[in-house]
């Protein structure tokens, strides 16, 4: 009973207090004040939504693709091998990862044997042995890491395997986007794959920037103005974009190292440079996805989405 009259006190005496100061509870909200706040939310929604609608995708409004990736042709081909290769580069991992735990709990002399062979060494060294039959604890620890080393070995043909099969159909679908500085077969592969089979479905750079979520999103605070990378799109597409950015810094091309000096001095970080880097490398990459001659033979609408022949470099 005291709980209840003390809580119905003080609520009765906030209520007092608003009424004092003006403050009228949700219930007594007039009708123009109910209208006044109706027309503050709208506005915060017309405020947000160019940001979500212009900021990610990089100036289209809307970013819809008008017609689906087809599946018919040499990249669904390329996007099943790298399914594949996902999942045996995985399984491999994962042998080579249960081996060191096998050797680790192994008696001393298994431990003993193949402490100084380590990663692909140890794979070869363990797939060579010929234990003897039984069921003690070390025979069957090295009967076990034979069995897996064998497992690494078969998993290691069948990617170098894929790799070979990655690089004839690349190479006959667009020999120009591996001409491209650091990129490989397996960088090709994916950027095809995330194009797909009619890349020209994708008309302007901003749309193949959003698809590989390299599109800036405004992330500006005070009077800070920056940008953030996106979190959105093909991953995998981004993540081929990034390896070539960080190729391209290694082997100190001439072109990104001024490009990072004139940024760095501008007070960029080294995030936003390479969030910059990627978006450019998109740029180069939806050039010469879309700027094939191949491709223009196979498509008819190739000729009007088709941007100009000139190769896009940023300045």
């Amino acid at each position: 009973m005291r709980s209840t009259e003390k809580s119905f006190s003080a609520s009765s005496k906030s209520l007092l207090r608003q009424r004092r100061v003006g403050i009228r509870s949700p219930r007594r909200l007039s009708a123009k004040a109910g209208e006044a706040l109706g027309n503050i939310r709208q506005e915060k929604h017309s405020r947000s939504r160019p940001v979500r609608s212009c900021g990610i995708f990089g100036g289209d409004v809307h970013f819809r693709l008008r017609r689906v990736r087809q599946r018919d042709g040499d990249v669904e081909s390329i996007r099943i091998l790298l399914a594949e290769r996902s999942s045996a580069s995985k399984a491999r991992t994962a042998s080579i990862n249960q081996i060191h735990a096998l050797l680790v709990s192994a008696p001393e002399a298994v431990r003993q044997d193949f402490r100084r062979f380590d990663g692909d060494k140890l794979a070869v060294a363990l797939a060579r042995t010929r234990p003897a039959l039984g069921t003690t604890p070390e025979l069957i620890a090295r009967a076990s890491a034979k069995r897996l080393a064998q497992r690494h070995q078969a998993l290691t043909a069948d990617i170098a395997h894929i790799d070979h099969q990655l690089r004839l159909l690349a190479t006959r679908q667009n020999p120009a986007l591996l001409a491209a500085s650091c990129v490989g077969p397996f960088v090709a592969a994916h950027l095809l794959a995330t194009a797909g089979d009619n890349p020209n479905r994708i008309t302007t750079k901003a749309q193949f920037a959003a698809l590989c979520g390299v599109a800036p999103i405004p992330a500006s605070s005070g009077t800070r103005q920056r940008f953030r990378p996106s979190r959105g799109g093909d991953r995998q597409a981004n993540a081929a974009l990034h390896r070539i950015v960080l190729l391209r810094k290694r082997h100190k091309e001439p072109w990104t190292m001024a490009y990072i000096a004139r940024r760095t001095a501008e007070g960029l970080s080294d995030r936003d440079i390479v969030r910059c880097l990627k978006r450019h490398v998109a740029n180069e990459i939806f050039a010469l996805l879309t700027q094939n001659p191949t491709r223009r033979a196979t498509y008819r609408t190739a000729a009007s989405t088709t941007p100009s022949n000139r190769r896009h470099r940023p300045h």
